[in-house]
């Protein structure tokens, strides 16, 4: 059997929080200075520095506000994805991204400049915030079948994603919110509120379609660099557009589907990028026991992002030792 090859993961809205990334921002010189290099697009183009409001103090509201989150996202895991880089003996396998994620991924793909896609991010969150409507998305741990059978929750919602079994998510209008959460409360379904206002992939989102594609065609895509997987169509992806990154908003997160592909094809050890271990554990739960070995994560709502940094570091050291013994055999 060959040995792993790395792919870094990226996850869109609701992975985030106040003070993501800041130890690695105080201490690591490549996570910084790419955060500084992004917020100085975001001070050009907003007149808002994302950085001031991602580390300025303890807040206790959730980080919602679309034009602080939105950039505040792909930056983040931008930056670590190129500080995981340097770690790795050569270029990752695959990169694939989970709805804003996949902006992310078209990124460190080499398809488009970091500073294009954080223009099309910040674009993306001024529309939605001034043409939709508010709303909000809830994961469900439980069976799909209850959202078919239940009119409380296929009236007034729609599937954004299929997690792994028996857990999955719903976008919703604000208006509709209380009344899913009440009966999923009655009926004692375990269930979360994801830090997010507005309802992505969903019908809503149609309000900013025509905008978003005519506001974008000034930026130019090329073939990735390093191969991109798509939670679109759960495969490898070439045509990278901004016709594909309407679809991102719009279209089922099919994450679930590319991990199951992508394993097929393995075996890869995967690099969660996202704020919050959030893709590490999904896809633990996704695929099979034995992937547990090859799964990794670096930042965390708990800190101690570089301790896990250097635990990365060392597994990587190791797997590259494996390859290499691999090769000679």
């Amino acid at each position: 059997m060959s040995a792993p090859q790395p792919v870094l993961l990226f996850a869109g809205q609701g992975s985030q929080y106040y003070n993501m990334g800041r130890a690695l921002f105080d201490t690591n010189p490549t996570f910084r200075n790419t955060m500084l290099g992004l917020d100085e697009v975001a001070v050009r183009l907003t007149g808002l520095s994302v950085i001031e409001y991602l580390y300025d103090g303890n807040k206790r509201y959730p980080l919602d506000r679309l034009l602080y989150s939105h950039p505040a996202i792909f930056m983040v895991q931008y930056a670590l994805a190129r500080t995981v880089s340097e770690l790795l003996p050569a270029a990752p396998a695959y990169v694939l991204g989970s709805s804003l994620g996949e902006t992310v991924a078209a990124a460190v793909s080499g398809a488009i400049p970091a500073e294009d896609m954080l223009e099309i991010v910040i674009r993306q969150a001024a529309l939605v915030e001034r043409s939709c409507a508010e709303g909000g998305m809830i994961t469900l741990l439980h069976d799909q079948t209850i959202f078919e059978n239940e009119p409380a929750l296929y009236m007034n919602a729609v599937i954004a994603a299929y997690n792994y079994d028996a857990h999955f998510t719903l976008s919703a209008a604000k208006t509709a919110l209380s009344g899913i959460s009440s009966f999923l409360h009655t009926r004692e379904i375990m269930y979360s509120v994801l830090p997010v206002k507005y309802a992505f992939h969903s019908s809503e989102m149609e309000k900013i379609g025509a905008l978003f594609l005519d506001g974008n065609r000034d930026k130019h895509f090329s073939l990735p660099v390093i191969p991109f997987y798509s939670s679109v169509y759960a495969r490898e992806w070439y045509d990278i557009s901004i016709t594909y990154f309407w679809q991102v908003i719009r279209r089922r997160i099919r994450f679930k589907e590319a991990i199951e592909s992508l394993e097929k094809s393995g075996p890869y050890y995967y690099i969660d990028c996202s704020p919050s271990g959030t893709l590490k554990n999904l896809t633990a739960k996704i695929a099979p026991a034995s992937i547990s070995g090859r799964l990794f994560d670096v930042l965390s709502p708990f800190g101690k992002d570089g301790e896990k940094l250097k635990t990365l570091q060392t597994a990587i050291h190791h797997i590259s030792k494996q390859i290499s013994l691999t090769l000679k055999t």
